[in-house]
């Protein structure tokens, strides 16, 4: 990141490398390479309890020192790459090792709810032996560090299975991807043979000391994994047969590339049966765990998981024949950070024939590229008859072959939309970072550019990677079903590569709907309302607004109602989305709630007029037999909660609830009758827990003159151009809508949070960045005046 979160130095450092090296030499072509690596550990779980795929409740040291060998593996649901094939590899031995229990552990805790787990468990046929386990983000990093798997966060996490033998006995650690014969060896070797005492240890699994286990040749041969997997690859790929009459037809029908993006995508063929192969030699995966853009993500560019670098599949970089640019593969050796196995193999790069119709199969079926190397193991090898073949060929031909709208040879440009209702400070606080971070990256490139050391090498990096940044301000007027066409409007005069930021008091989806149907990104704009369902494609956002607010809540009453009180929640809202949303939330997270009575009151122009008068009387407008509400919850802003206090102070509520969005991100002047028991819901980090990052910002912001006083704002923003600057920087001058998504999904966990939320993170597919939210409460003398009354709730 630039700016406040990357040191100038750390860029320029990397520049002087690129500029030492003017022209990309491959290394030598590796040795023997390690499959994975084998060690002994004395690993002590920490006492936390953690919850299972359903809903129970699980201590960690208890599960794990039960009788019985157990496996255990870090997943999480969403990892596109390494998790499917670590899970993939424990369905495949659950059935040969049958008394072998798996542990499955979840590192995206936030995102990988019971309900998730069940489903994933769903869908790698999990057994009554292996258990998903999910719970508070603190727990889960203290079981990642008692096993020395902590890697700062999710997006860096390795190929780890741990194996423990029984009682008494140590853990056996093994770094790496395994196949199914592999790890069965394993287990057998650490005395937790659980299959027939008859079975010789498969050929992969080596015994003797501990260390590399495995070694493969120069790009990953296939090893002896087993006559088993020998049989059931040999028989796949006679089964597919050769390519259907040569060559493929060189036009692809639109309805061929259809049909090929779905097995692409989907992982599902024309035919509508899942598509099927094996990874690892022997380790089956079909459907969606098996769709190419699991690894390669659906822009096709690949990236890095766990170390492991998943190469490019555009229709560019297969059928062109031009190797990667210096650039580009520099950028992966020293910007991402890679297994050993994944550096080689890259510092090996070398030139390959353009792929043809008939090397494509091969790569496929077999795993050889066209000079006839294998594959790595991770790569899958599918089944697919000839036409399947063709469809998903006609696909690969046309992926990420179009430039990118927006990008020009020097300039690439980028619009921020402001809605008619932000008010104008928030707008100009907003505007101001923009200017002063385009202003700041663009003078940047100019220095960097115009200095006189710069060798061929940088001056070569910077045409292909770098551009002028052009600014546009899309300031949308009237109601909301007119923005689509204003946004058209402003597109159609100058295509944008992305919106950055943006600002919004009320409605958002007409921008979120304009961006779906254009394919153009939208990065983290500073709203309360955006779509929550369905997520879409294109728009990340940093929260789920109010919505997250009022299921945080429902979260919060559902659990005093399980804890035996009786809970009879009221809320109150304008008819306007800003009340409409998060009272649908709210409703549908109580929705069956046990304990919990809800009823819902509108405040129209007469109630409000009632209550300022202060002639309003709730308890006549609630439902007969109602009772005394215990909860009285407003979805109002600072003006209607002020003129309701009286009336709120009058129901006999033992708690109030208000947004801290809605009420102005202030705590209200209340009278003393409603302080004490008032509550805010808060979506942000508590007061008085700044972040390191946030000082830095500050004095960036402070050193361009930035000090409108909307702190939050202007850090959210800041946050959001040093993202989307890094993220343009990693595409090495392969402009693409969708890898710059998938890109911001995979770094901005790892990016500098400045600390207005407590922690930021992605995924493929995922598209809130902070998923929790307080429960908070006035307290004279505490940081903002506000303390915690509740732990961070992840609803």
């Amino acid at each position: 990141m630039l700016a406040a979160a990357r040191p100038a130095a750390r860029r320029l450092a990397f520049l002087a490398l690129l500029g030492s090296l003017p022209a990309w030499t491959p290394a030598p072509a590796p040795g023997a390479e390690a499959r994975y690596t084998r060690s002994a550990a004395a690993y002590q779980p920490p006492d936390v309890t953690l919850v299972d795929q359903a809903g129970a409740r699980v201590r960690l040291a208890d599960e794990l020192a039960a009788g019985g060998p157990v496996l255990l593996q870090f997943i999480f649901t969403t990892c596109s790459t390494i998790c499917p094939v670590l899970s993939g590899t424990f369905a495949a031995v659950q059935e040969t090792l049958p008394r072998v229990r798996l542990v499955s552990i979840s590192i995206d805790p936030d995102v990988d709810t019971p309900a998730r787990l069940a489903e994933y468990a769903r869908r790698f046929e999990a057994g009554p032996r292996w258990r998903l386990l999910s719970g508070r983000q603190e727990d889960v990093i203290a079981v990642e560090r008692a096993f020395d798997a902590y890697r700062g966060n999710k997006m860096r996490h390795e190929p780890l299975t741990f194996i423990h033998a029984g009682p008494g006995r140590g853990w056996l650690r093994l770094q790496g991807l395994l196949s199914a014969a592999e790890l069965e060896a394993e287990v057998r070797r650490a005395g937790a043979a659980a299959a027939a005492p008859d079975t010789a240890p498969a050929a992969g699994g080596a015994g003797g000391a501990d260390g590399a286990v495995g070694a493969e040749g120069a790009v990953g041969a296939d090893g002896a994994d087993g006559a088993e997997a020998a049989k059931r690859a040999s028989a796949m790929a006679g089964a597919a047969g050769g390519p259907r009459g040569g060559a493929l037809a060189a036009d692809a029908t639109a309805a061929a590339v259809e049909r090929g993006r779905s097995i692409y995508r989907e992982g599902v063929l024309p035919s509508g049966r899942p598509l099927r192969g094996l990874t690892q030699g022997d380790v089956p995966l079909a459907g969606a765990q098996l769709a190419c853009a699991g690894c390669h993500r659906p822009s096709g560019f690949g990236g890095v998981e766990g170390g492991t670098l998943v190469p490019p599949v555009t229709g560019p970089a297969l059928f062109s024949g031009t190797p990667p640019s210096a650039a580009e593969l520099l950028g992966k050796l020293y910007q991402e950070e890679l297994s050993q196995a994944s550096w080689t193999r890259l510092r090996a790069a070398r030139e390959r024939p353009p792929y043809t119709a008939a090397s494509l199969a091969a790569a496929l079926r077999r795993g050889t590229d066209p000079d006839g190397r294998t594959l790595d193991r991770l790569m899958p090898r599918y089944d697919l008859d000839g036409p399947d073949l063709d469809d998903l060929v006609a696909y690969l031909r046309t992926l990420s072959a179009a430039p990118a709208p927006g990008v020009e040879a020097t300039r690439i440009h980028f619009a921020v939309v402001v809605a008619p209702e932000a008010d104008a400070a928030s707008k100009r606080a907003m505007l101001d970072v923009v200017e002063a971070f385009f202003r700041y990256r663009n003078a940047e490139t100019r220095h960097a550019l115009d200095r006189p050391a710069a060798s061929p090498g940088t001056r070569a990096y910077f045409r292909q990677t770098w551009r002028e940044w052009v600014l546009h301000v899309w300031q949308l007027a009237g109601p909301p079903a007119s923005w689509g066409r204003q946004l058209a409007r402003s597109y159609d005069e100058q295509p944008v590569f992305a919106l950055l930021s943006g600002l919004g008091a009320g409605e958002w989806r007409p921008v979120h709907d304009f961006c779906e149907r254009t394919a153009v990104p939208c990065v983290f704009p500073n709203v309360d309302l955006p779509v929550a369902a369905p997520a879409g494609a294109w728009t990340l956002y940093l929260s789920a607004g109010l919505t997250l607010e009022a299921r945080a809540l429902g979260r919060h009453l559902a659990a005093s109602a399980s804890a035996g009180r009786p809970v009879r929640v009221v809320q109150l809202f304008r008819d306007q989305p800003a009340g409409r949303v998060p009272a649908a939330a709210l409703r549908d997270e109580l929705r069956g709630a046990r304990g919990v009575r809800l009823a819902d009151l509108t405040l129209d122009a007469a109630g409000a007029a009632a209550a300022g008068a202060g002639a309003m009387d709730l308890g006549r407008r609630l439902p007969a037999g109602f009772g005394t509400p215990t909860a009285l919850v407003l979805w109002l802003d600072r003006a209607d909660t002020a003129a309701l206090a009286p009336a709120v102070a009058a129901s006999g509520a033992a708690e109030v609830y208000l947004s801290y969005s809605l009420v102005g991100e202030e705590v209200p002047a209340l009278p003393a009758a409603l302080r004490d028991r008032t509550f805010l819901t808060f979506r942000y980090a508590l007061p008085g827990n700044s972040a390191p990052q946030a000082w830095r910002s500050r004095a960036w912001l402070r050193a361009r003159g930035v000090t409108s006083g909307h702190e939050r704002i202007e850090l959210d923003t800041l946050f959001t151009l040093e993202a989307a600057d890094d993220a343009v920087e990693r595409m090495a001058g392969r402009f693409s809508r969708g890898y710059f998504v998938e890109i911001l999904e995979r770094e901005v966990e790892r990016a500098a949070n400045p600390g207005v939320f407590p922690r930021l993170g992605l995924g493929a597919g995922q598209r809130f960045a902070s998923k929790g939210c307080y429960i908070v409460k006035p307290a004279a003398g505490a940081p903002g005046g506000l303390a915690a009354a509740s732990d961070w709730i992840v609803p």
